[in-house]
């Protein structure tokens, strides 16, 4: 019985200590990930609206279609 309660303490022990150890991990991930994200979108690339993205996929494919006649 002791050493049920001992293994069962231990797995509980090393379990806590992934836990901990992963939201660490998580945390500054989301940390660099967030900072990465503020330094990018500061206006360094103008925002493009999915009408443009149309757009500009239609006019490549018009492109493409005058290429093969």
């Amino acid at each position: 019985m002791a050493r049920m309660l001992r293994k069962m303490a231990r797995t509980a022990a090393i379990s806590g200590s992934a836990t901990a150890a992963s939201g660490r991990v998580r945390h500054r991930q989301e940390a660099k990930f967030a900072a990465e994200a503020a330094k990018t979108s500061k206006g360094s690339e103008p925002v493009s609206t999915p009408e443009s993205e149309l757009d500009h996929q239609i006019t490549q494919l018009e492109k493409l279609a005058r290429l093969k006649e």
